[in-house]
């Protein structure tokens, strides 16, 4: 398993982190946690690969760094 901190842009409430969490819930990161536009994910990088993650998060209108 992988953790890793990524800074999410244009999150604007807490429909844009529930959005995000339920989308990536369902491609397998087991856990994850927002802090204002930080969010930590949790990961097997076999089952999901990063790459996967990113553009995930990016078909839902965010930007990733």
């Amino acid at each position: 398993m992988q953790t890793k901190t990524l800074h999410v842009k244009d999150i604007h409430c807490k429909s844009c982190e529930s959005l995000i969490i339920d989308t990536l819930k369902d491609i397998g990161v087991k856990e994850m946690s927002f802090k204002g536009s930080n969010l930590t994910i949790t990961f097997d990088e076999i089952k999901t690969p990063f790459k996967k993650i990113k553009e995930t998060i990016e078909k839902e209108g965010h930007k990733v760094k």
